[in-house]
């Protein structure tokens, strides 16, 4: 759809972007490229249009973005072989007419359908004068929409400036990017060589050359200004200039592509078609808009969902009061029955900078931004976060007297702790001396006074072991009793423990 092969030529500029980077961005939508992206889905879901169209319509709602519709209306006659080629691709009985005006009344009905939707959501839907993306490209040009979704490429020669599309829900929430100034800047390509790619390659409006590929088309359009190059399209067939320099065998490349070029070009009548250039280039009449989002009408969206997609009403009340709830926010000065009843706390993650909140109907709870919820219920607000830092400063203060009370129990237990430490890691030498004297005492007390015989014996057989000993106790220590003295105390050095 649009012009051939331009999606793959711009897709190393495209970025993936997060439907968030959408916030509070005035975006203009066209319709018909979500029907049409519905229609091709084979599901049992009925009227696959319509569900689609709610759920991505509400989910831009509660993130923040502002939706503008923008209806088909009549098409151009240029278009009206493809339209025709369309139809009959559907297995619909036509022949195919050229330059016959045709109607899209099967569009038209489709349209309809969503319009009454889009209506009880209370979202403003625009009918353009041609083509949808067309009018889509001319309000972003003009600076009234900050963005467009489409599928169609020619959006980008209508004048558009910044493009999503791919448009993905769950589980990714996403959307491909494209900025004209990054085509501009990246690959060369402005609108006006746009719009002569697609009369070399084709379009909705034209078939292109044959057998001339996109490359070759690029390359050569980079080589020619933009001003020249709709004049040098009607000098190829035209200027005395080409049929002299064909017969030239020394000309550089890019001559010598542009005379390929031109070669197979000369050869279609209809090259070139300047009604496409002029239904490309075409100013719109300029309206006088602004974004209003109106109160949802639940009664109304009730009865289409329950009508056209078979929906309980339980469930299509569950669906649509979330829509309710946010507008009754943006709208705190109208009267409404729907009222936060208490704030439950604040999510965690992405949505942070929101608060949990519940509702006086339906058994509701949603998350709102909080500056919303501020402005509408300040002293909800305010007794939530006064709570709050309650909460904290007791939370504080726990903590606090239970490090203290860990600080007198450290404090009564570090004397034993250092003591014991003490014990295992050195010897308490003057005990080890005390020790020693004691024994030294004991011993003198149990030597008995020797008889004579025995002390003439002793002389005579020289001194004993015990004489030895005794008479060395005053000048050496018995290292032997020493150690096991130090094994035996109740908390001894365990690396001897060994040697008791």
């Amino acid at each position: 759809m649009g012009v051939k092969e331009l999606w793959s030529i711009i897709s190393p500029i495209s970025e993936k972007k997060s439907l968030w980077e959408l916030e509070n961005k005035v975006i203009a939508i066209d319709l018909s490229a979500w029907i049409c992206d519905s229609q091709s889905l084979h599901t049992p879901q009925n009227n696959m249009y319509l569900r689609n169209l709610f759920f991505r319509t509400s989910y831009l709602l509660l993130l923040g973005v502002k939706p503008v519709f923008v209806l088909e209306g009549v098409a151009p006659i240029l278009k009206s072989n493809t339209i025709q080629q369309r139809l009959k691709n559907r297995n619909q009985k036509i022949d195919i007419v050229p330059e016959k005006k045709v109607s899209r009344s099967r569009l038209s009905s489709l349209q309809k359908q969503c319009v009454d939707l889009l209506s009880s959501l209370g979202i403003l839907c625009i009918q353009g004068p041609g083509e949808a993306e067309a009018y889509c490209a001319h309000l972003n040009r003009l600076g009234i929409v900050d963005g467009v979704i489409t599928q169609d490429s020619d959006v980008f020669l209508y004048g558009a400036r910044e493009v999503f599309r791919n448009f993905q829900m769950s589980p990714h929430y996403s959307c491909d990017s494209y900025s004209m100034g990054i085509i501009e800047t990246k690959l060369g390509l402005t609108r006006t060589k746009l719009v002569g790619y697609s009369l070399l390659v084709g379009s909705d409006y034209n078939c292109g050359i044959q057998n001339l590929g996109k490359q070759a088309a690029i390359k050569f359009l980079l080589t020619v200004p933009d001003d020249k190059i709709i004049q040098r399209f009607v000098e190829w067939r035209n200027d005395s200039f080409f049929k002299y320099i064909e017969e030239n065998k020394f000309l550089n490349s890019d001559f010598t592509l542009e005379m390929k070029i031109r070669e197979k070009c000369i050869q279609d009548e209809h090259f070139p078609d300047l009604e496409v250039v002029t239904e490309y280039m075409k100013e719109p009449a300029d309206i006088e808009f602004s974004y209003k989002w109106s109160k949802p009408d639940i009664g109304k969206f009730v009865g289409i969902a329950v009508k056209k997609l078979n929906w309980e009403e339980d469930y299509a009340i569950q669906k649509f009061v979330p829509l309710l709830a946010r507008w009754h926010l943006l709208n705190p000065l109208v009267e409404s029955d729907l009222k936060i009843t208490s704030i439950i706390g604040v999510p965690i993650g992405k949505n942070s900078y929101c608060y949990r909140v519940s509702w006086n109907k339906y058994d509701l709870v949603t998350i709102e931004p909080k500056t919303l919820v501020s402005i509408a219920y300040q002293d909800l607000v305010e007794e939530f976060e006064a709570l709050k830092r309650s909460k904290k400063t007791k939370k504080k203060n726990v903590k606090k007297n239970n490090d203290e009370k860990l600080l007198k129990l450290d404090l009564l237990e570090e004397p034993s702790a250092k003591q014991n430490s003490d014990d295992v890691d050195e010897f308490d030498l003057s005990l080890v001396v005390e020790t020693v004297k004691e024994n030294k005492k004991r011993r003198r007390k149990n030597v008995k006074p020797k008889k004579d015989t025995e002390s003439v014996e002793e002389s005579q057989a020289g001194p004993s072991v015990n004489s030895t000993t005794n008479g060395n106790e005053d000048d050496e220590f018995n290292l032997s009793l020493i150690i096991r003295n130090i094994v035996s105390r109740p908390q001894s050095n365990p690396a001897l423990s060994h040697l008791s």
